[in-house]
């Protein structure tokens, strides 16, 4: 293997501005990057518009944006894409899957070009669930796109397995987890009366499912509370179905947190409701500051994540009594709160930055032209 050095890498993405899970994966492995000695980062924004990124970006790093809505002019996109990619002529170029992915294959001086995919393979499926042959053709449109790309990153197993039937003569298709920056020390002490979701605030999060079986956990503890953190197009109906249920000052909608970290440490569990995940990057943090998770077993990462019974548990998507049980389980047994969590935690560290990323440099090694 070569000795990564000399490297020029370009990231795309819509915008930094949002609190999202790929704003932050991204900005954590452009940080770690930035720091290697002779590797220089660019992250190109199609629709920053001046807007401040939510996550801190190491100053090393170069932040273009190209004042262009990728998801609307798509040829214009292209163009000014075109041109600083030709300014820069990076050693590679990575596309996390937003519709630059359209665009960015049909680019020249991109170097090797990696398509880092942080959905699920049947996403347009599940998103639009009435409409198959839609759904069909948005998933044809991503896999020809896919299938021009040096190499596939994907999340899960769940992933993987679709992607080497679906290209079996290519290769470079691997799995590569997110991570976090660093594993924490200080864990949660399992005292806090209340539970937290994170996430943005959209359908697919499926958070109307967390009110409804909190109210059933109130039944039995009514002095435990369920906080929210994310934002997004649901939260007033989100707001509606809380008040709807009586649920009062025990639900709280917290928006986005530059803290989440302290959020997770606060609290004695996780709720997770998702209709799907393409990791589940939220149980990752939780587990990192040793609280133990519930979680819809849907499709994606999760399961891979968690291990039934030992460090959290699964439920059927959709069946809230069985979720409210389980955490009416961990409420009532402190002890096995600490013991779930430490095993999360024991488990997190699997996940460190120089385990994930030393993945990324031997994929970025091994495809530099």
């Amino acid at each position: 293997m070569r000795r990564f050095a000399n490297m020029k890498l370009a990231y795309l993405i819509h915008s930094l501005h949002t609190a999202g899970g790929m704003e932050k994966i991204l900005t954590s492995k452009a940080n770690w990057l930035s720091a290697r000695p002779q590797t220089e980062v660019y992250i190109i924004t199609s629709h920053l518009r001046g807007r401040k990124p939510f996550f801190q970006l190491d100053p090393r790093i170069h932040l273009l944006d190209l004042n262009v809505n990728d998801r609307i002019f798509g040829c214009k996109y292209r163009k000014q894409l075109q041109k600083v990619l030709s300014q820069i002529r990076p050693d590679i170029t990575i596309t996390l899957c937003g519709s630059d992915i359209y665009q960015l294959h049909k680019c020249t001086d991109t170097g090797a070009k990696i398509a880092e995919y942080h959905f699920l393979h049947d996403k347009f499926y599940r998103k639009y669930p009435t409409h198959p042959r839609y759904a069909a053709y948005r998933t044809k449109k991503l896999d020809t796109a896919l299938a021009k790309y040096d190499a596939i990153a994907v999340l899960s197993q769940y992933d993987i397995d679709y992607y080497k039937a679906k290209f079996p003569q290519k290769e470079n298709i691997i799995k590569i987890g997110n991570t976090i920056p660093t594993h924490n020390e200080t864990l949660s002490d399992h005292s806090p009366k209340r539970f937290i979701c994170v996430g943005r605030l959209s359908a697919e999060k499926n958070f109307a499912d967390a009110l409804r079986i909190w109210r059933i956990v109130l039944e039995k503890h009514p002095d435990w509370d369920l906080d929210i953190y994310g934002e997004g197009k649901e939260k007033n109906r989100l707001q509606e179905i809380s008040n709807s249920l009586g649920l009062g000052h025990h639900i709280s909608l917290k928006g986005n947190s530059t803290t989440i970290m302290d959020e997770y440490r606060n609290s004695s569990g996780l709720l997770v409701t998702s209709r799907y995940e393409g990791f589940g990057l939220m149980v990752l943090e939780a587990a990192s500051c040793g609280i133990p998770v519930v979680a819809y077993n849907c499709p994606g990462g999760l399961s891979e994540l968690i291990t039934e019974g030992k460090d959290g548990f699964l439920v059927k998507e959709g069946d809230i009594m069985t979720a409210s049980e389980r955490i009416t389980k961990l409420i009532e047994d402190k002890d096995l709160r600490k013991e779930m969590g430490l095993n999360a935690s024991e488990k997190a560290k699997q996940y460190k930055s120089e385990r994930i990323m030393a993945q990324w440099v031997e994929l970025f090694e091994n495809i530099k032209k």
